[in-house]
């Protein structure tokens, strides 16, 4: 039915004038759906629609905006990342590192933050980085 509707009025009317009441009226016809059925569908997909667009065009800007430089924008040497053992933070630190800022990493004393060292030396052997293990649970030394 809703495939119809696009046809007609795409194409013509059957009777080959490009009335619009007319194509809304043979559309409407050939339906099977009731009226109230169609405008609750409509009311429906509005919402949808503006939540779309406006999660859509804000992740295109994202994906095309360039990475700020934040050694050249800041005239800095150092960069502290905290939770950098892993996860967002370990990718924060690559990235810092790649736009040639030497990196303090400020982590739980593991074993993800002394592998993310290792890493970090072995991809940028020019730059220098430090760890800070802390563990701030209550009760922990």
């Amino acid at each position: 039915p809703y495939f119809t509707f696009v046809c007609i009025i795409i194409i013509m009317s059957s009777d080959g004038s490009c009335d619009a009441s007319a194509m809304l009226g043979e559309a409407a016809a050939a339906s099977s759906h009731p009226a109230w059925m169609t405008a609750a569908l409509f009311i429906l997909a509005v919402p949808t629609m503006i939540w779309l667009l406006g999660y859509t065009i804000p992740q295109l800007f994202m994906a095309i905006r360039p990475v700020p430089d934040l050694k050249k924008r800041y005239n800095a040497d150092w960069a502290l990342v905290t939770g950098g053992g892993s996860g967002i933070g370990k990718a924060l630190a690559f990235k810092l590192a790649k736009q040639g800022l030497n990196v303090v990493i400020v982590s739980l004393d593991d074993k993800y933050l002394k592998e993310t060292m290792e890493q970090l030396k072995e991809h940028f052997p020019k730059l220098q980085f430090r760890s800070v293990g802390v563990n701030f649970s209550p009760g922990v030394d």
